[in-house]
């Protein structure tokens, strides 16, 4: 990069303490894993003038002259989708205890088409836990091993109420239902809720 081109982060501009890099993306990685360092992510990047997205700034190889960068806490967007996970999950412990005495007495294709529903709903809420899972895992945080232990339990649960889906066999899903999936869903929940949450919530202040 020439002197004429100029980053700024968070309004300050970027020094690399050395040589430049001789890229707009090397630049960029450069200053990802610096974030990274700081618990901090890229929020929005303004190339000249004109808002733009990291992956497209990382393809510009023509000339530009200042590249504007305002970071936020990956803490802060991890929050939000927690948040809206947890309380998804909190409805689904009602659907599932439920199903778990429904599908004793009524016909299996009504428990089929009630146990796909919460697969549709659970899935992604199973797959946001497993982010804040890794975050907590990179950044050595005191509720990972329980949040992990937690997260763990629902994946097995979640194996066993498959078992039982597809012998068709509506004792095995109910005790999956009652005994596996329902206790360790509302433990993850717990632990994301009471330690997860607040200690991410009190770091982005």
């Amino acid at each position: 990069m020439s002197a004429s081109r100029t980053i700024y982060l968070d309004g300050e501009p970027v020094d690399f303490q050395g040589s430049e890099p001789a890229s707009l993306d090397l630049a960029l990685e450069l200053i990802e894993q610096h974030l990274a360092d700081a618990e901090r992510t890229i929020d929005s990047l303004v190339l000249d003038g004109q808002r733009t997205e990291v992956e497209v700034a990382r393809q510009v190889e023509g000339d530009w002259s200042r590249l504007e960068i305002k970071s936020e806490r990956i803490s802060v967007k991890l929050i939000s989708v927690m948040r809206s996970s947890i309380d998804e999950g909190k409805k689904l412990l009602d659907t599932i205890d439920t199903l778990s005495r429904k599908a004793l007495s009524q016909p299996w294709r009504l428990t089929q088409t009630e146990v796909l529903a919460i697969f549709d709903v659970i899935g992604p809420v199973i797959e946001r836990c497993g982010l804040l899972v890794n975050f907590g895992q990179i950044y050595q945080k005191p509720w990972q091993a329980r949040c992990q232990e937690s997260f763990e339990q629902c994946g097995r649960a979640l194996e066993q109420l498959v078992v039982s889906v597809e012998g068709k066999d509506c004792a095995q899903l109910s005790e999956a239902c009652a005994l596996r999936l329902a206790p360790s869903l509302e433990e993850l929940i717990k632990v994301i809720d009471s330690q997860a949450l607040p200690e991410m919530e009190s770091g982005a202040r």
